[in-house]
């Protein structure tokens, strides 16, 4: 386990517990570019016992950014396949949409920069296992979810990272995720990038069903968006979104597809924003979940582990958890 405390943090940053996959810490060089030294330590590591490590790279030091939209926009789609959208349709879903989007944005970040070797990361999956117990989901829709963690990154990051991903960094992000569907219980993983684009694919064909709650969690999540984004994005937020969506997204949330010349400024916008990433960038280095500030339900300090996720859930998890204490 290593405490990872950049030079210049505050005091409460440094009260913080950030847990991460031993190994050296590096600096911007020349401020705000980024550190080869990163990419050749990468590169030296090998990807599948050392897939923790690798994961903690990419969101820490070489991609947060890009990993961060990409995850973002895959959790946008959670409510565009009809089992998903009627979970999230019977539950307290539109009750306070930002703070589940930030408490599951939470809880994945913590266990991608800790891995399942140290204390938080596996707290974080194994809190994540408990809360998902209370709902009835199939294992195709857990598998579902675990392909758009594994392959939205990638092809986000292709199609709009600083640089492209190499093959080390490819295969360490899939075995990552492998092993956090084992954790998850998950029957039946995919073992490959293409099985994984693949099985995504077969969601969307469509001519699916879709769900009566679908539109009304789409429109829910573009009010949570609308507010994560600052002031001078907010007008444009929408179309951003709608931009960046698939035919079967779109067609899911009862939207018009935007055809490719209506994505055009968007898509230009993300090609210049991966230029300029090769020498700026405005994340912290490392970045980690607990020193993001912009999180709007935790604006003084993260949560703790146990604590994220829907409240009336949490706290039958917690009502449990003390009934078996006090029967030992």
């Amino acid at each position: 386990m290593s405490v990872s405390q950049p030079a210049g943090a505050n005091v409460a940053f440094k009260q913080m517990n950030f847990e991460h996959p031993d190994g050296p810490e590096y600096a911007r060089p020349r401020g705000r570019g980024q550190n080869p030294a990163v990419q050749k330590e990468i590169e030296s590591l090998d990807p599948v016992k050392d897939c923790q490590r690798i994961a903690y790279l990419m969101v820490a030091y070489e991609f947060p950014q890009e990993i961060n939209h990409a995850l973002s926009m895959a959790y946008f789609g959670s409510g565009a396949t009809k089992a998903v959208a009627d979970i999230l349709g019977r539950s307290d879903f539109r009750a306070d949409p930002v703070k589940r989007f930030e408490d599951t944005k939470f809880l994945i970040w913590k266990f991608m920069e800790s891995g399942w070797d140290n204390d938080q990361g596996l707290r974080a999956i194994q809190h994540m296992n408990k809360i998902h117990g209370h709902y009835k989901i199939r294992n195709e829709n857990f598998r579902q979810a675990l392909c758009a963690f594994i392959t939205a990154p990638v092809q986000w990051i292709d199609n709009f990272g600083w640089r492209k991903l190499t093959e080390n960094e490819r295969q360490g992000w899939l075995n990552f995720w492998v092993r956090v569907g084992e954790l998850m219980e998950i029957e039946d993983i995919v073992k490959s990038h293409e099985e994984s684009a693949a099985l995504l694919d077969s969601y969307f064909t469509g001519d699916e069903e879709l769900s009566e709650y679908s539109p009304e969690i789409g429109e829910t999540q573009f009010q949570a968006f609308v507010q994560f984004a600052p002031w001078y994005k907010k007008p444009f937020e929408r179309y951003r979104i709608r931009a960046l969506m698939t035919p079967g997204l779109a067609r899911a949330y009862d939207l018009k597809y935007i055809p490719l010349p209506g994505k055009l400024p968007v898509v230009f916008y993300y090609k210049l924003n991966a230029v300029a990433r090769r020498y700026f960038s405005k994340f912290a280095y490392p970045y980690n979940i607990d020193a993001d500030r912009g999180l709007l339900t935790y604006p003084e300090q993260p949560p703790i582990v146990e604590d994220a996720g829907p409240t009336y859930i949490v706290n039958r998890i917690k009502k449990k958890a003390a009934e078996a204490t006090a029967a030992q």
